[in-house]
């Protein structure tokens, strides 16, 4: 602690003639500048000292505000991006890319293809948004039986007590049990809604 407040120490007692000194050569080699800073100095001894005072706060305010109230470049803050809201073919890409994670990712992916079909379903047959809902729900509607009872299961809830599969050792010793509609390649249904859409384009004259 010593050695650290040594060369101050130094300095402070080197400032002290070195002043007197550099007084003497000013006033003796620019004695007009001398004279200058006497009258300039005279003129500050004038006013009174809470006036000199106040100002000295004043502006060592401002600096020490300045000081806090700067941010370094480093820390400056970046405007946040804009939140991500991917479009509907972009959110349906997401979802194909994680069917096999289980199945409730393959009722997603179904519910959002049963959605596709209850609008085509209603702009095509001019029926109202809950009979069409109804019909895809009880398989009313033309197309293979394995693609009605995929927008089937779609359309409706997934169980509340749905469990994931469980180990194979386990799963080889159970009943094989009925394919779920989920298995169906989501690809051959979306040709199926393709088809649909081209008859419907026919029959509109487009």
């Amino acid at each position: 602690m010593r050695r650290r407040f040594f060369p101050f120490l130094v300095i402070l007692l080197l400032a002290i003639p070195l002043f007197f000194l550099v007084h003497t050569l000013v006033q003796a080699l620019f004695p007009s500048l001398f004279l200058t800073l006497q009258r300039w100095w005279s003129l500050v001894a004038g006013f009174p000292q809470y006036v000199c005072w106040a100002l000295f706060l004043s502006v060592a305010f401002v600096l020490a505000a300045a000081s806090l109230i700067r941010v370094p470049k480093g820390e400056r803050r970046t405007p946040s991006p804009a939140p991500d809201h991917p479009g509907p073919v972009e959110a349906l890409a997401r979802q194909m890319r994680l069917l096999g994670q289980g199945e409730y990712f393959q009722w997603r992916i179904a519910n959002h293809l049963s959605e596709l079909a209850l609008r085509i379903l209603t702009y095509s047959g001019d029926l109202p948004l809950d009979e069409a809902r109804t019909a895809l729900r009880e398989g009313r509607w033309d197309g293979p039986p394995e693609i009605r009872c995929y927008f089937q299961a779609g359309l409706n809830p997934l169980p509340v007590g749905h469990t994931p599969p469980p180990p194979w050792p386990i799963r080889w010793l159970r009943r094989p049990s009925p394919p779920s509609p989920f298995c169906l390649d989501p690809e051959s249904v979306v040709r199926f809604l393709e088809e649909q859409m081209e008859m419907e384009d026919e029959d509109a004259g487009i």
